[in-house]
Protein backbone atom coordinates (compact mmCIF):
# COMPACT_ATOMS: atom_id res chain seq x y z
CA UNK A 1 0.00 0.00 0.00
CA UNK A 2 1.54 3.49 -0.97
CA UNK A 3 2.04 5.40 2.81
CA UNK A 4 3.67 8.45 0.88
CA UNK A 5 2.74 11.61 2.55
CA UNK A 6 3.53 15.59 0.89
CA UNK A 7 3.57 17.83 3.56
CA UNK A 8 3.65 21.46 2.52
CA UNK A 9 4.03 24.06 5.64
CA UNK A 10 5.93 26.98 5.86
CA UNK A 11 6.38 26.80 9.59
CA UNK A 12 9.62 24.30 10.78
CA UNK A 13 8.02 24.13 14.32
CA UNK A 14 5.02 22.30 13.04
CA UNK A 15 6.90 20.46 10.47
CA UNK A 16 9.27 18.96 13.45
CA UNK A 17 5.89 18.32 15.60
CA UNK A 18 4.39 15.95 12.69
CA UNK A 19 7.43 14.20 11.41
CA UNK A 20 7.57 13.63 15.50
CA UNK A 21 3.99 12.46 15.80
CA UNK A 22 4.33 10.56 12.57
CA UNK A 23 6.98 8.53 13.35
CA UNK A 24 5.23 7.81 16.83
CA UNK A 25 2.26 5.84 14.87
CA UNK A 26 4.63 4.54 12.14
CA UNK A 27 3.91 7.02 9.36
CA UNK A 28 7.19 8.38 8.99
CA UNK A 29 8.62 6.49 6.63
CA UNK A 30 7.78 7.54 2.82
CA UNK A 31 7.30 11.77 4.55
CA UNK A 32 8.34 14.22 2.30
CA UNK A 33 8.46 17.59 4.36
CA UNK A 34 8.60 20.31 1.75
CA UNK A 35 8.13 24.82 3.08
CA UNK A 36 5.68 26.05 0.63
CA UNK A 37 3.28 25.61 -1.89
CA UNK A 38 6.01 25.87 -4.99
CA UNK A 39 8.36 23.30 -3.16
CA UNK A 40 4.82 21.40 -3.44
CA UNK A 41 3.94 21.44 -6.66
CA UNK A 42 7.97 20.64 -7.92
CA UNK A 43 7.65 17.59 -6.10
CA UNK A 44 4.51 16.40 -7.47
CA UNK A 45 5.56 17.46 -11.02
CA UNK A 46 8.76 15.53 -10.24
CA UNK A 47 6.88 12.18 -8.89
CA UNK A 48 5.48 12.60 -13.20
CA UNK A 49 8.35 9.86 -13.38
CA UNK A 50 7.04 7.33 -11.38
CA UNK A 51 8.58 4.21 -11.53
CA UNK A 52 11.20 5.98 -14.34
CA UNK A 53 14.57 7.04 -12.79
CA UNK A 54 14.69 9.95 -10.62
CA UNK A 55 11.22 10.08 -10.07
CA UNK A 56 8.88 10.90 -6.40
CA UNK A 57 6.67 8.47 -5.68
CA UNK A 58 3.57 10.17 -5.78
CA UNK A 59 1.59 11.03 -2.50
CA UNK A 60 -1.45 9.24 -1.47
CA UNK A 61 -1.98 12.15 0.68
CA UNK A 62 -0.83 15.70 0.75
CA UNK A 63 -1.31 18.11 3.91
CA UNK A 64 -1.15 22.05 3.28
CA UNK A 65 -0.98 24.68 5.32
CA UNK A 66 -4.50 26.79 5.22
CA UNK A 67 -2.26 29.85 6.35
CA UNK A 68 -3.00 33.65 4.90
CA UNK A 69 -3.01 34.44 2.51
CA UNK A 70 -5.06 32.03 1.16
CA UNK A 71 -4.66 32.31 -2.43
CA UNK A 72 -1.08 30.33 -2.67
CA UNK A 73 -2.73 27.27 -0.56
CA UNK A 74 -5.79 27.06 -2.95
CA UNK A 75 -3.68 27.70 -6.02
CA UNK A 76 -1.58 24.09 -4.64
CA UNK A 77 -5.08 22.84 -4.56
CA UNK A 78 -6.93 23.41 -7.43
CA UNK A 79 -3.40 22.52 -9.36
CA UNK A 80 -3.58 19.20 -7.86
CA UNK A 81 -7.49 18.53 -8.68
CA UNK A 82 -6.55 19.31 -12.47
CA UNK A 83 -3.97 16.27 -12.53
CA UNK A 84 -6.56 13.34 -14.01
CA UNK A 85 -3.20 11.21 -12.30
CA UNK A 86 -3.33 12.33 -8.63
CA UNK A 87 -7.37 11.67 -8.75
CA UNK A 88 -7.12 9.42 -5.84
CA UNK A 89 -4.63 11.55 -3.66
CA UNK A 90 -6.22 13.02 -0.38
CA UNK A 91 -5.39 16.17 0.18
CA UNK A 92 -6.03 18.00 3.90
CA UNK A 93 -5.52 21.32 4.67
CA UNK A 94 -5.19 22.18 8.40
CA UNK A 95 -5.76 25.85 8.78
CA UNK A 96 -4.43 28.61 11.39
CA UNK A 97 -7.25 31.38 11.02
CA UNK A 98 -9.77 30.09 8.24
CA UNK A 99 -12.20 32.61 7.45
CA UNK A 100 -15.95 31.15 5.94
CA UNK A 101 -15.38 32.20 2.51
CA UNK A 102 -11.67 29.83 2.51
CA UNK A 103 -13.38 27.27 3.79
CA UNK A 104 -15.76 27.28 0.97
CA UNK A 105 -13.56 27.46 -1.58
CA UNK A 106 -11.50 24.75 -0.52
CA UNK A 107 -14.50 22.74 -0.43
CA UNK A 108 -15.68 23.91 -3.90
CA UNK A 109 -11.99 22.96 -4.88
CA UNK A 110 -12.40 19.24 -3.92
CA UNK A 111 -10.78 19.12 -0.32
CA UNK A 112 -11.41 16.23 1.38
CA UNK A 113 -10.79 18.09 4.84
CA UNK A 114 -10.06 21.01 7.05
CA UNK A 115 -8.34 20.77 10.41
CA UNK A 116 -7.82 22.83 12.58
CA UNK A 117 -4.24 23.72 13.21
CA UNK A 118 -2.85 22.40 16.87
CA UNK A 119 -1.56 24.56 19.07
CA UNK A 120 0.11 22.32 21.19
CA UNK A 121 2.29 19.06 20.69
CA UNK A 122 -0.71 16.55 21.94
CA UNK A 123 -2.70 18.06 18.82
CA UNK A 124 -0.37 17.19 16.39
CA UNK A 125 -0.18 13.27 17.74
CA UNK A 126 -3.77 13.39 17.39
CA UNK A 127 -3.54 14.37 13.51
CA UNK A 128 -1.22 11.63 13.33
CA UNK A 129 -3.29 8.88 14.79
CA UNK A 130 -6.35 9.72 13.19
CA UNK A 131 -4.32 9.77 9.64
CA UNK A 132 -3.09 6.22 10.43
CA UNK A 133 -6.52 5.09 12.01
CA UNK A 134 -8.52 6.79 9.15
CA UNK A 135 -6.91 7.52 5.80
CA UNK A 136 -4.28 5.08 5.96
CA UNK A 137 -7.06 2.29 7.73
CA UNK A 138 -10.66 2.64 7.59
CA UNK A 139 -10.78 4.43 4.51
CA UNK A 140 -10.83 2.81 1.26
CA UNK A 141 -9.07 4.18 -1.16
CA UNK A 142 -10.86 5.07 -5.17
CA UNK A 143 -9.91 1.55 -7.20
CA UNK A 144 -11.30 3.82 -10.06
CA UNK A 145 -9.06 4.80 -13.20
CA UNK A 146 -7.72 7.83 -13.34
CA UNK A 147 -9.73 10.88 -15.42
CA UNK A 148 -8.15 11.13 -18.61
CA UNK A 149 -7.28 14.33 -20.58
CA UNK A 150 -10.40 14.44 -22.35
CA UNK A 151 -12.17 14.20 -18.66
CA UNK A 152 -14.04 17.50 -18.01
CA UNK A 153 -15.91 18.98 -14.94
CA UNK A 154 -19.78 19.14 -15.22
CA UNK A 155 -22.05 20.27 -12.88
CA UNK A 156 -25.03 17.97 -12.20
CA UNK A 157 -28.45 17.85 -10.56
CA UNK A 158 -28.92 14.30 -8.83
CA UNK A 159 -32.40 12.74 -8.09
CA UNK A 160 -34.47 14.54 -5.42
CA UNK A 161 -33.25 18.31 -6.41
CA UNK A 162 -29.28 17.66 -4.85
CA UNK A 163 -26.75 19.10 -6.49
CA UNK A 164 -23.49 17.31 -7.28
CA UNK A 165 -20.28 18.18 -9.33
CA UNK A 166 -18.76 15.62 -11.46
CA UNK A 167 -16.72 14.67 -14.24
CA UNK A 168 -17.73 13.99 -18.24
CA UNK A 169 -15.50 11.85 -19.22
CA UNK A 170 -15.94 12.48 -23.31
CA UNK A 171 -14.25 9.29 -24.62
CA UNK A 172 -17.04 6.89 -23.13
CA UNK A 173 -19.51 9.49 -22.43
CA UNK A 174 -19.86 8.41 -18.96
CA UNK A 175 -20.19 10.85 -15.51
CA UNK A 176 -18.82 10.20 -12.59
CA UNK A 177 -20.56 12.13 -9.46
CA UNK A 178 -18.88 13.49 -6.64
CA UNK A 179 -21.95 15.00 -4.34
CA UNK A 180 -21.14 18.48 -3.23
CA UNK A 181 -23.57 19.89 -0.42
CA UNK A 182 -26.59 22.13 -1.19
CA UNK A 183 -25.89 25.54 -1.09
Amino acid sequence: MNRTILFAEENEHHRALLKTALRAVGLDEDLHMVKDGQEALDYLRGSERIGGEGGLPAPRLVLFGLNPPHAKSLGLLGWIRDQPRLDGTVVIAIASAPDAETIRKAYQLRVNSILSEPTRKEGWQRIARALKEYWFGLNLKSTLAPRSAATKPTRLLGHNGIRSHGYLNSERNETRPVLQPRR
